[in-house]
């Protein structure tokens, strides 16, 4: 019998949904509990998809905060949401995964603004367009970020 393909199932979602209300709201810290519980749940129901996103959006909320205070985890986490995607046909998951990287670098790096027009070609090339905005704006993460470090 084949083995079946990835889905994404109701296992770590609660914890996901959880962790997306956290983010926008700038309470970084539930949000990253929220979505290491997430993929927790995930890797326990063998739900690869939830894993993977879990795991990209627990990236993405410590890209920039976690960039200066332990850039290893930072790096760690990000490498980690990658390798989990590599299996898996999740085009959106993987920008926001793409997208984790400059939002880590940003103030950092020089050539932030090049990677994320990069990231602009990919979305219009994979017709994603509802994802243009959010290359536009800085994520919470990143905007609480810089806020504190000029107070």
């Amino acid at each position: 019998m084949p083995p079946s393909p990835p889905t994404l199932g109701r296992q770590g979602r609660h914890h996901r949904v959880l962790g997306r209300i956290h983010l926008p709201h700038g309470d970084i810290d539930r949000a990253v509990v929220a979505f290491a519980d997430a993929r927790t749940e995930a890797e326990q129901h063998d739900a690869p998809g939830e894993r993977a996103i879990s795991q990209t959006f627990l990236s993405l909320s410590l890209s920039p905060a976690c960039a200066f205070a332990d850039p290893v985890r930072a790096d760690d986490e990000l490498a980690l949401a990658h390798q989990l995607l590599e299996p898996l046909d999740q085009r959106a998951t993987t920008l926001y995964a793409d997208n984790a990287a400059p939002e880590r670098d940003a103030g950092t790096s020089r050539d932030v603004t090049d990677r994320t027009t990069v990231l602009r070609t990919e979305v219009t090339v994979t017709g994603l367009a509802w994802f243009t905005p959010l290359l536009e704006l800085p994520s919470p993460s990143t905007t609480l970020y810089a806020a504190n470090r000029t107070t």
